[in-house]
This record gives C-alpha cells, sequence and structure tokens, in this order.
C-alpha cells in the first residue's frame, strides 16, 4: 500500500509492505507511527475535514517512496530476499500493536523517516 492512509486497523498479511502519507503537525513534526495508530490521532485521518480540525496536514508519498515500495513488495513475490525488516520492535509503543496486521513498513520509507519509528511522547 502506498499513498494512503487509514483510520481502521488492516488484515494485511506478512508479504504486504506499505509506505503511508506522512501525516504531519501544524508545526510540521512528522507523526510516528505509533501516534497514527493511537486514539489521539486514528480518528483524524478518516477525511480531509477531521485532519485539519485536529490540526494535521497529509503529504503525498515521493515517488521514490512508491516505486522503492513497490520493488520491495516485488522482491517478496518473485522469492528474492527483500530489503532488511524493520527493526523488531517497530511496533513497540502502539495502542493497538496489531493495527497493520502481519505487514511491515518498507525498510526503505522508514530509512527515509526515522521518526515513524520515535517513542510516544
Amino acid at each position: 500500500m502506498v499513498d494512503a492512509i487509514s483510520s481502521m486497523g488492516l488484515l494485511w498479511t506478512k508479504q504486504t509492505r506499505f509506505a503511508t502519507k506522512p501525516v504531519r503537525t501544524q508545526a510540521g513534526r512528522l507523526l510516528s507511527l505509533s501516534e497514527l495508530t493511537s486514539d489521539r490521532f486514528r480518528w483524524a485521518l478518516a477525511n480531509f475535514e477531521t485532519l485539519a480540525e485536529a490540526g494535521l496536514t497529509v503529504e503525498s508519498n515521493t515517488p521514490d517512496e512508491i516505486l522503492e515500495t513497490v520493488k520491495e513488495v516485488l522482491s517478496l513475490a518473485f522469492s528474492k530476499p527483500p530489503a532488511p525488516m524493520p527493526p523488531a520492535k517497530w511496533q513497540a509503543g502502539f495502542e493497538l500493536p496489531d493495527f497493520f496486521g502481519a505487514a511491515s513498513p518498507s525498510s526503505y520509507f522508514l530509512d527515509k523517516h526515522p521518526d515513524l519509528l520515535r517513542s510516544p511522547d
């Protein structure tokens, strides 16, 4: 999954990689994956009106983020070793640790946006 956000938990398999749309506060701070799945912010992702009410903005994924995520998925599909997995504890601190099912974020996307794994404030 690329260039999307969701307020609903997802039933993805371990063969799924994703790059969510970056979501930022009015101050420009990137929300971590833990924050995106928290009660405080998850329900703000429903539509642009609720995002605006929460003081959040959404950015589209860049072409390189989309390309590299697709490459990881193709590597999985053709039994080639994929890019390194995210840290085993990438879901640490999530209010809903299974929000993304068995899926993992794209390694490229995490390398580009290390704050996505920031611990909750």
